[in-house]
């Protein structure tokens, strides 16, 4: 009997070690944490939501600048404003705007 499990055993063991591992179980401990997508994706949530309260003024001033890559000057030229200073004043009321907006739902990072 004693035989017989050493046997079960052995081959157990060979089965278990011949068997193809999934990688994918593997964490890599110098990687992101795994939970790293979900965070994103939650803090990408917040923005949007944030975004979706602000005037549809304020929204395109923000395309324009950070989606479209337009210079000041140009966003000033194009919405028919007097300077670019224009633009950097309401750009940095916005961006503050939305650091709060977000800070009341607890995010105060942009890392996930």
């Amino acid at each position: 009997m004693n035989v017989r499990r050493k046997r079960m055993s052995r081959r157990q063991l060979h089965e278990l070690l011949s068997a193809p591992a999934d990688l994918t179980l593997v964490i890599d401990e110098n990687g992101p944490p795994p939970d790293v997508p979900l965070r994103e994706q939650e803090l990408q949530q917040h923005l949007a939501t944030a975004l979706s309260e602000l005037r549809v003024e304020d929204r395109l001033l923000l395309k324009l600048r950070f989606e479209d890559g337009l210079t000041a000057r140009e966003i000033a030229t194009l919405l028919g404003w007097p300077t670019q200073f224009h633009v950097y004043r309401q750009l940095n009321a916005l961006t503050g705007d939305l650091r709060h907006r977000l800070a009341a739902r607890g995010i105060e990072s942009s890392s996930p």
